[in-house]
C-alpha cells in the first residue's frame, strides 16, 4: 500500500473536490489491500470509502456547497488528498465534530441507522441483541437502540473489549466467539428472548441467535459471508412469527441514491443536534495505514480507526508516470485482428490515450460482444472504421490504405495483432499448416511494411510472441512466423523507419492462451505466467518511446522456468536476466529481489539454513499476530494461536517477497504448524532438510538426553545396536 501521484480532475456538474482531512477505515479496504476481494476498477482499488475535510470547487449543478466548507463525505478513493465526491453525498460537517471525529461515522451510523430503525422497526422498551458491539457498527448501533430507549445485550471477542462495553454501562455482555450467548440471553430474559438481533457473525450464530428470538422478533444480518456461501438456516424458529432481513449499505448506494443521501443527512442530523456522539476513534497518520489495516485485521480495535491526511510531507510519495507517446487526434491509426480481444483492449487504450480516428481491420464481421466495445469506444468521442480484410492477401490491404486515405486523417501508427494458431508437433506439420500460420504473421506484415515504406509513422508495431525468444513446443510454425515479425521490426528500424517488435507472454482475459484455459494455465505452472490487459498496454505503452526494435514482455517466474526447462538455463537471454536480477538484488536489497532466500542460500551449514529460516518465520508470524515471536510454539496449531484466514492471506504475502516463492492463500492448512510451515518453505526452496523433523529451535537450550556422559566405548555399542537394525547390506555399504 502506497501513496502515488495522480491527476487531479475538475468536478464534474454534480460533484464536488474535497480536500480531505480524515478517511475512515473499514474492513473492505482491508480485503481490498489483501486482494481477498476483487477490486470494483483494473489495477489498484480506490482505497477509502468515507472522509471528511473542506470543498475546494464545485461544479455547475452544485448549489448547497460552496469552496471552504467544511463537510462530510462519501466517495470511493478517500485516501488521498483531493476527492470528487458526488453533491448528494457531502454534507457540511457538525459544527462540534473534529475532522477525524467526523470521519468516523457516515458509513457506520447509517449502517446501525438502517438497520435498527427502518428494518428492525425497534420500540422503547425492546431488547436489543448486538453482536460485536466493541466495534464501529456495534458502537453506533448501541446509541441508536438506547436513543429508541431498547434494552442493549451486547456480545464481544475478547475480555477486553467485553470490560470496556462494561464500562459503557451495557448490563448483558456475551462472548462473541462462543455459542453459549443464546442460552445466557434466555436465562436473563426469564426464557422470553430479545425483541432484535443485530448479527455480523456467521455459521451456527446464526441459528443461535434466531433461537434467542422473542415472537415477533427481527433478525437484521449485516454480514455477507454466509449470503455469499448460501448457507441455510432452519425455518422452525419462524413459527415465532419471526422476519429475517439482510442489508448490504454498498447496494444502496447503486440503487437507492436518493434514500442513501438522504439517510446520510439524517445521521448527521443527529450529531448537529447533540443526540449521538462519535465512537471512540483512534487515528493514524495517512503513512501508517499499513499498520492501521494490519491492526484491523487482527480485530484488536475498539470503536473506529481513521487515517489522517493533513500532513503528508513526511510520507513518501510514488510519482506519477507520464505517458511514453501522445496519440494525435488529428492523425489515424490502423489495428489489424482490431476486432479480436488483443485489438480491442489496444483500441480503448488508443481512445484513452487521445486518440479519435480508429481503422480496425478483421477478416470476419464484428461479434456481439466487440459492437458492444465499438459503441463504447465511439461513446468516448472516437470515430471508429471497421474493415472486413484478410491482411494475408496484397490486394485486400492495397484496398484498405485507399480506404484509409479517402475516409481518415493520415495515418499515425499501426498495430499488427493478426494471427491464427494450428498447434501440432514438428513430424506433424506440413507445408499447408505453416502457410496457414504464417499468412497473417508474414504475408500480412509485409504487405502492411509496402504500403507503410514510405510514411512518417509514429510507430509501427508487431504482436510477436515469447515463443520466438523461449521456444514453443507444439507451435513450430507459429514460433517460426514470430521470428519474422522480429527481423522485419529489425529490418524497418535498419533502414531508419518505426519498427518494434514485442514478443508478449500470454495475456489474461484475451489472447490465444486465454482462449485455451488449458494452454494459459499450463504456461502458468512452467513460470511463463498470463499478464493482465492493463499491465501489457502500459508496458506497450513505455515501449513506443523507448527506441527499441525488439522487446519481450512477460510475466517469466525464473526459477519455476529453469525448472520446468532446464534446457534454457544456459541461454544467453536467460542466462543475462538471471545475472541481471542478481545484481540487482545485491545493489539495491529490494524486497522483490528475495532477500531472505538469498541469505539462507548464501549459508553452506543445513543446520544454520533451518535456524535462520525458522526465526524467520516465527518473526512473521508475531508481526502478523501481533505477538512476541517467542511466545510461538513450533508444534501449536496456528489457527489456535488466532491466526485466521485475513491473516495467512498477509502471512502468504510476507513470505512471497522475502523467499520469493509463489504460495497459496490457503497456506496454513497445508501447513498448519510452525514446524510443518518451516519444513514446507525449505523443501520449497531446496534447502536441505534431511534428518529434521522440526523447525530447529535456535536460542533454545536442549533437553539433556544423557548422551554427553557416556564413555567412548559406550557409545560405540549404543550406535552398533542401533546399525543392527539396519540393512546388511546398506551397513556393509557404510
Amino acid at each position: 500500500v502506497v501513496l502515488r501521484e495522480v491527476d487531479r480532475p475538475a468536478p464534474g456538474p454534480d460533484e464536488v473536490e474535497v480536500e480531505v482531512r480524515a478517511a475512515g477505515l473499514n474492513f473492505k479496504d482491508v480485503l481490498l489491500a489483501l486482494g481477498v476481494v476483487p477490486s470494483p476498477v483494473e489495477g489498484s482499488p480506490p482505497l477509502g470509502g468515507e472522509c471528511s475535510g473542506v470543498v475546494t470547487a464545485v461544479g455547475a449543478k452544485v448549489e448547497d456547497l460552496r469552496v471552504g466548507d467544511e463537510v462530510v463525505a462519501i466517495a470511493p478513493g478517500s485516501f488521498g488528498r483531493y476527492i470528487l465526491a458526488p453533491a448528494m453525498y457531502t454534507v457540511s460537517k457538525p459544527r462540534r465534530l473534529t475532522f477525524d471525529e467526523a470521519a468516523s461515522i457516515p458509513l457506520v451510523f447509517m449502517t446501525a441507522e438502517y438497520a435498527l430503525n427502518e428494518l428492525g422497526r425497534v420500540e422503547a422498551g425492546e431488547r436489543v441483541l448486538i453482536h460485536a458491539a466493541a466495534g464501529g457498527v456495534g458502537q453506533a448501533a448501541i446509541q441508536v437502540a438506547r436513543r429508541a430507549g431498547a434494552e442493549v445485550f451486547a456480545t464481544a471477542g475478547s475480555e477486553e473489549k467485553r470490560a470496556f462495553l462494561r464500562e459503557q454501562g451495557v448490563e448483558h455482555v456475551m462472548d462473541s466467539r462462543s455459542l453459549d450467548f443464546a442460552d445466557e440471553v434466555m436465562a436473563a430474559t426469564g426464557g422470553q428472548g430479545v425483541d432484535l438481533v443485530l448479527n455480523s457473525l456467521a455459521g451456527e450464530a446464526i441459528d443461535k441467535g434466531l433461537e434467542s428470538l422473542a415472537p415477533y422478533g427481527r433478525f437484521i444480518e449485516i454480514g455477507v459471508r454466509d449470503l455469499l456461501e448460501n448457507r441455510g438456516v432452519g425455518l422452525r424458529p419462524f413459527l415465532k412469527n419471526l422476519s429475517y432481513s439482510a442489508f448490504e449499505l454498498s447496494r444502496m448506494v447503486l440503487e437507492r441514491p436518493t434514500k442513501f443521501g438522504a439517510l446520510l443527512r439524517r445521521v448527521l442530523d443527529g450529531f448537529e443536534s447533540g443526540e449521538l456522539e462519535a465512537p471512540p476513534v483512534k487515528t493514524y497518520p495517512i503513512g501508517e495505514a499499513v499498520e492501521a489495516m494490519r491492526y484491523m485485521a487482527q480485530a484488536r480495535h475498539i470503536g473506529k480507526l481513521v487515517l489522517n491526511v493533513e500532513d503528508v510531507s513526511e510520507t513518501p510519495i510514488v510519482a506519477k508516470e507520464s505517458p511514453a507517446v501522445g496519440l494525435r487526434e488529428d492523425a489515424s491509426y490502423l489495428i489489424t485482428g482490431g476486432l479480436g480481444g488483443l485489438g480491442l483492449t489496444v483500441a480503448r487504450w488508443m481512445v484513452e490515450r487521445g486518440a479519435r480516428h480508429l481503422m480496425l481491420v478483421g477478416r470476419s464481421g464484428a461479434s456481439a460482444a466487440a459492437e458492444t466495445t465499438l459503441a463504447e469506444l465511439r461513446e468516448a468521442g472516437a470515430r471508429v472504421h471497421v474493415a472486413q480484410a484478410d491482411v494475408s492477401l496484397r490486394a485486400d490491404v492495397v484496398g484498405l490504405f485507399a480506404k484509409v486515405a479517402e475516409e481518415l486523417p493520415p495515418l499515425g501508427g499501426v498495430v499488427h495483432a493478426a494471427g491464427v494458431l494450428d498447434d501440432g508437433v514438428l513430424l506433424r506439420q506440413d507445408c499447408g499448416r505453416f502457410e496457414r500460420v504464417f499468412a497473417p504473421k508474414v504475408q500480412g506484415s509485409w504487405y502492411l511494411h509496402e504500403q507503410t515504406r514510405d510514411m512518417d509513422l509514429d510507430f509501427f508495431v508487431l504482436f510477436s510472441s515469447a515463443a520466438s525468444l523461449l521456444g514453443s513446443p507444439g507451435q513450430g510454425n507459429y514460433t517460426a512466423a514470430n521470428a519474422f515479425l522480429d527481423g522485419l521490426a529489425q529490418y524497418r528500424r535498419s533502414q531508419g523507419r518505426a519498427g518494434l517488435s514485442i514478443n508478449w507472454g500470454p495475456w489474461d482475459e484475451v489472447g490465444m492462451a486465454a482462449a485455451q484455459s488449458n494452454r494459459g494455465g499450463r504456461l502458468g505452472q512452467q513460470g511463463l505466467e498470463s499478464l493482465a490487459p492493463d499491465e501489457a498496454m502500459q508496458a506497450m505503452e513505455g515501449l513506443l518511446g523507448a527506441g527499441v526494435a525488439q522487446m519481450g514482455v512477460m510475466a517469466l517466474h525464473l526459477r519455476r522456468w529453469f525448472q520446468s526447462q532446464p534446457a534454457t538455463v544456459d541461454w544467453p537471454v536467460l542466462a543475462e536476466l538471471a545475472a541481471q536480477a542478481e545484481q540487482a538484488a545485491e545493489e539495491h536489497g529490494s524486497p522483490a529481489d528475495a532477500p531472505v532466500r538469498r541469505e539462507l542460500l548464501a549459508l553452506s551449514d543445513a543446520t544454520k539454513q533451518m535456524f535462520r529460516l525458522t526465526d524467520y518465520v516465527r518473526d512473521q508470524m508475531g508481526q502478523v499476530l501481533g505477538m512476541e515471536p517467542s511466545q510461538i510454539e513450533p508444534e501449536k496449531p496456528l489457527t489456535d494461536m488466532g491466526v485466521d484466514s485475513l491473516m495467512a492471506v498477509e502471512l502468504k504475502n510476507l513470505l512471497e517477497i522475502d523467499l520469493g516463492l509463489a504460495l497459496t492463500p490457503t497456506l496454513i492448512f497445508g501447513y498448519p504448524t510452525l514446524a510443518e510451515l518451516v519444513l514446507g518453505l525449505a523443501e520449497k526452496l531446496d534447502l536441505s532438510v534431511e534428518g529434521s523433523d522440526e523447525p530447529m529451535e535456535s536460542g533454545i537450550e536442549e533437553e539433556d538426553d544423557g548422551l554427553d556422559d557416556l564413555s567412548e566405548d559406550a557409545a560405540r555399542q549404543l550406535l552398533l545396536d542401533e546399525l543392527h537394525e539396519l540393512p546388511a547390506e546398506l551397513l556393509a555399504e557404510k
